[in-house]
C-alpha cells in the first residue's frame, strides 16, 4: 500500500492525498459547502452595507416570490451540477 502523500511512481509526493474512507460524493458535497461559506463570507466581509440592504429588500418581498426565486436558484444549481458531471 502506498503511504499517504506518495504517488505510485518512485514514491514521489502526489498533488493531493485521497482519503479512501470518504466517498467522492461526500468529498464533493463538503467542498461545495465550503465554497458557499467562502463566497458568502467574503461578500459579507467586503460589502456589509450592501448585504444589509439586500437582506432588507428580500424581507420586503412576498413569500411566494422568495420561494420562486429559491426554486429557480436550486434548479439552476442542479442543472449546472448535472452539466459539469
Amino acid at each position: 500500500m502506498t503511504p499517504p502523500g506518495r504517488g505510485p511512481a518512485h514514491g514521489r509526493p502526489t498533488a493531493a492525498y485521497h482519503d479512501p474512507t470518504m466517498s467522492d460524493g461526500l468529498t464533493a458535497f463538503l467542498t461545495a459547502i465550503g465554497l458557499i461559506f467562502v463566497i458568502e463570507g467574503g461578500l459579507y466581509a467586503l460589502f456589509p452595507e450592501a448585504m444589509r440592504r439586500s437582506i432588507q429588500r428580500v424581507l420586503a418581498q412576498p413569500s411566494g416570490r422568495i420561494r420562486a426565486i429559491g426554486m429557480g436558484a436550486a434548479l439552476t444549481g442542479l442543472l449546472l451540477v448535472w452539466l459539469v458531471n
